[in-house]
């Protein structure tokens, strides 16, 4: 069974690390002054310490002397009082740093495990060389084959290429004994290999080689996926190439490091210093660990550049002027920009690497609920507790795959853009107040100046009968003037009682053309058919039809015909129309708003639509090249109902 030490004086960090252990470890958790003591007593495979400071490197010395072959897993806190230095990178095998998730620890904890395992190996290995000191180069090349392996295996686990390279390097340096040994990696944002590391070749010149990716050595390498000697025989022009790349590298043999059909890297090798040549089978062992260390090579490059594609991508979201959260699936916050902490008043020490809860109202359950049902939310206005200031939240759910893996919310404060759209609704409802009080006026002041005149004459001509019979006249009629025009701006703004019931408008109609044609001089022309019944309240119907009417006649010369005709299908159909009425289309769209600079002022028209519009129907007016005709619609009662007969 193995073991781990965990040594924090954290509690919640070591309830974290231990929950985050694999199956089958036995982890016990000591206090710093009984390190020492525990390291000489219990075999421990693996320590996992928080290093918070300087006096913490003093424990790793002390774990590194007493128990040197087990391994190390530094801890560094999220928040730091002191510049870490070398030796936390040297005495650790890995260092991780706060905030972790599980996954984190947990993969960790088994490559630590991976490379004890792998050193206990390694450990047998030098045994068994130990008590064979005579034997060849050849020797138990299966077993070397085996370890190399598994030590390939844990170095790809890892993410340090310097140290990777150092290890293999080492190895093979160890193993064949060559006398010159370089490396040639694929550089990672040019198409060319350059030398990442080499022994045994003096003068500078050597790290200044670059081999492009389509030429000599690395495109025969390439296309061969073999190990290349110099003396091969072949004369065509790559293979010259090749060796003259190869004498360039003061190489006698090449080995591609190859992974996934890709050549990731270049290894050369010198002649032997002693011994005899490079045998087949410990060229074949060579490129068979090339292979598994080309694999690790190209699993670190792609790490850095996941890596470098995250700072990047986070370096421009710390700059966007909108603030960003992102929860992960355990509802804990892992990015707070600064814009973010600027609007919320928080710091992001203070939210990063907590759980939502954090976040002030109503926030994160906004987060929560993209994160549990998958709801995006667009531009949603929130007013953000205690001090109800306005943000404009949008968030988005983080998916792999189908499932949801976490989300982002990205919010702006919109108090200054609120307090504007305040100030120019306010600015609007004052000119709108203005130009409705000057139109009222204006509407009032006429009839009021022609009572106002006959009743100052009353005193001197009231025996006059003549004079009373014209004032009796004037001031009925402009009191009526009056009345109607309450009678509209009631029907605009308080709204009316409705009588309603189903039945035939036809009989409304013919009231209301009857009493016209009484009253003006103008020919109206009623054209009427059987209708389906409608649900209406017959003097406010009544009402509206007249409005338009009024409005038609006034507008068209004396003795203009005016036509008024009926039809039905899904709705009833009543138009009012006539040749002699001249509107522009610009006019026609400004109809119904008496109060907008330019129309045309008429209010009873803007009462027509509001009774329409309470029945459930609609006007709207169409300009013709021949004449102007209104159209309104009001829906049909379903079911048996009153008929109209034809009429004139």
């Amino acid at each position: 069974m193995r073991s781990a030490l965990i040594l924090t004086e954290n509690p919640e960090l070591a309830r974290k690390v231990k929950d985050a252990l694999p199956d089958g470890l036995l982890s016990f958790t000591v206090a710093r002054g009984e390190l020492e003591r525990t390291l000489r007593t219990v075999p421990v495979d693996i320590v996992i310490m928080e290093v918070s400071g300087p006096k913490d490197l003093e424990l790793l010395e002390l774990c590194r002397s007493v128990a040197q072959s087990c391994t190390m897993l530094g801890i560094r806190p999220e928040e730091e009082f002191w510049e870490p230095d070398y030796k936390l990178f040297k005495l650790c095998d890995f260092v991780l740093k706060e905030p972790l998730s599980r996954s984190e620890i947990s993969g960790a904890v088994e490559k630590a495990l991976e490379k004890r395992r792998l050193l206990q190996q390694v450990q047998v290995l030098d045994l068994l060389r130990g008590s064979h000191p005579q034997s060849s180069p050849l020797r138990d090349l299966s077993a070397v084959s085996y370890i190399m392996k598994g030590f390939s295996r844990f170095l790809g686990t890892g993410f340090d290429l310097a140290r990777l390279t150092e290890i293999f390097l080492d190895e093979v340096w160890q193993l064949l004994s060559p006398g010159k040994i370089v490396l040639l990696l694929k550089d990672f944002s040019s198409p060319v290999y350059r030398v990442h590391s080499y022994k045994g070749i003096p003068g500078p010149h050597i790290e200044r080689i670059e081999l492009k990716e389509g030429e000599g050595l690395p495109l025969w390498l390439s296309l061969e996926g073999r190990i290349l000697h110099h003396d091969e025989a072949s004369s065509d022009l790559l293979s010259l190439e090749a060796r003259r790349d190869m004498e360039l590298l003061q190489s006698i043999v090449v080995v591609p490091l190859i992974a996934k059909g890709r050549l990731v890297g270049i290894l050369g090798l010198g002649r032997r210093v002693t011994g005899p040549p490079y045998s087949r089978e410990e060229l074949e062992t060579l490129f068979t660990l090339g292979g598994h260390v080309a694999a690790a090579i190209q699993d670190i490059q792609l790490h850095r550049q996941i890596e470098y594609q995250k700072a990047y991508i986070e370096r421009i979201l710390s700059g966007m002027s909108s603030g960003v959260v992102n929860i992960d699936r355990r509802e804990i916050v892992t990015f707070f920009n600064r814009r973010a902490g600027e609007i919320l008043g928080k710091e992001a020490s203070e939210i990063l690497g907590k759980d939502l809860r954090h976040l002030p109202s109503p926030l994160g359950d906004i987060l929560y609920e993209t994160l549990r049902e998958g709801r995006s939310y667009w531009k949603r206005t929130v007013e953000l507790l205690p001090e109800r200031r306005p943000l404009e939240v949008s968030t988005y759910p983080l998916r792999d795959g189908e499932e949801i893996v976490g989300s982002v919310m990205l919010l702006d404060d919109i108090s200054d853009r609120v307090k504007l759209e305040e100030e120019r609704i306010r600015s609007e409802r004052l000119d709108l107040l203005h130009m409705v009080v000057g139109w009222i006026a204006h509407e009032v002041k006429n009839p009021l100046v022609s009572v106002q005149t006959f009743v100052e004459l009353l005193p001197e001509r009231y025996d006059d009968p003549e004079f009373r019979e014209k004032f009796q006249e004037v001031v009925t009629r402009e009191v009526s003037r009056l009345d109607g025009l309450v009678e509209k701006l009631v029907a605009l703004t308080e709204g009316v009682s409705y009588e309603f019931r189903r039945g035939d408008i036809t009989p409304v109609l013919e009231g209301l053309v009857r009493e016209l044609r009484g009253k003006t001089n103008h020919s109206i022309e009623l054209s009427l058919k059987q209708l389906p019944p409608v649900r209406h309240d017959p003097a406010q119907l009544s009402k509206a039809f007249r409005y338009i009417l009024d409005y038609v006649l006034a507008e068209v010369p004396p003795g203009s015909p005016v036509s008024v005709s009926v039809s039905s299908g899904e709705d009833v159909v009543v138009h009012i129309s006539s040749p002699s009425l001249k509107l522009s289309p610009e006019q026609a769209v400004k109809l119904f708003d008496p109060f907008q600079k330019g129309a045309l002022l008429d209010l009873g028209l803007c009462a027509s639509r509001k009774i329409l519009e309470d029945h459930g129907g609609s006007i709207s007016v169409e300009t013709r090249a021949k004449k102007v005709r209104f159209t309104i619609k009001l829906p049909k009662e379903e079911g048996d109902g009153e008929t109209s007969d034809i009429g004139s």
